[in-house]
């Protein structure tokens, strides 16, 4: 799964930059020759357009550009940006296109197929206890499963796993819950003694198999909002889904964002720790 992830985050940003540099290449043509000079004159800017002689030898002319052709100084910042910014994109696809083309998968259970006879017989099953948890865990996320089918014209947001949330601060979740290789499965349906709720995310702990919740409030401060919140909350406990146990709760308020160094302390603190 690691090796998938950072494969096709390479791809991913290896399309990016060629279709990056390939625009601005092309934007270049389109700019003005020479460069932007400025002088101070009598403690004040003064831009000039600095245009190459054609002829060796012969010295660059300067054009005074008058305050209200803003355009052009726009134009040659914006060249010199470009001009600036394709041999870091050049370099950076290279590389990608090399550590792409270079990159090893590391499988001990591949390993072991390929090793002498020699060790057929031989046991090592603790070797492989993380690497069967992951593949235990990933098969359990890819896992078809019933999942909150209202209103899915809200959901909008991307999401690094490919997901589409509801809201900025749950792809923010989502993302960080990706980055720290979490399996979880997004407002999957769960059935209790005398209700189905969607719950935000529903995360298979890697280091002992267990189930989290996790719910994010967006609007906590908010009065037409708090009750179905309340509400929400007694029904995870009465259904022994307990805050600080097995249920995690984030909150949002209208003066106060989502913060994603909490989200991740939260993660350490509940989930990877």
């Amino acid at each position: 799964m690691f090796y998938d992830y950072i494969i096709s985050i390479l791809s991913y940003t290896k399309e990016y930059q060629e279709k990056l540099s390939t625009k601005l290449e092309a934007e270049l043509e389109t700019l003005p020759v020479g460069s932007l000079c400025r002088k101070i004159v009598a403690g004040k800017p003064r831009y000039y357009h600095r245009i190459p002689s054609e002829n060796a030898g012969k010295p660059a002319t300067y054009h005074y550009i008058s305050n209200k052709n803003k355009a052009l100084r726009t134009a040659l910042k914006r060249k010199e940006i470009i001009k600036r910014c394709l041999p870091i994109l050049y370099h950076n696809i290279k590389l990608e296109e090399l550590i792409i083309s270079k990159y090893k998968r590391c499988d001990p259970n591949e390993i072991e197929r390929c090793l002498p006879d020699t060790y057929s017989d031989v046991s090592c099953d603790s070797l492989y206890n993380d690497v069967d948890k992951k593949k235990s865990a990933l098969a359990w996320e890819r896992e078809a499963y019933k999942r909150n089918d209202h209103y899915p014209e809200n959901l909008k947001n991307n999401t690094i796993s490919g997901i589409k949330v509801r809201s900025k601060s749950e792809g923010i979740i989502a993302d960080l819950l990706t980055t720290y290789d979490i399996p979880f499965r997004y407002e999957a349906q769960l059935v209790l003694d005398k209700t189905t709720i969607y719950p935000d995310f529903t995360i298979l702990r890697p280091k002992d198999g267990k189930i989290l919740f996790w719910e994010h409030f967006g609007m906590a401060d908010d009065n037409r909002y708090n009750p179905s919140m309340h509400r929400k909350i007694d029904t995870y406990i009465e259904n022994k889904i307990t805050p600080g146990i097995n249920l995690i709760m984030s909150f949002e308020t209208y003066n106060q964002a989502i913060d994603p160094v909490a989200i991740t302390t939260m993660i350490k603190a509940y989930i990877t720790g």
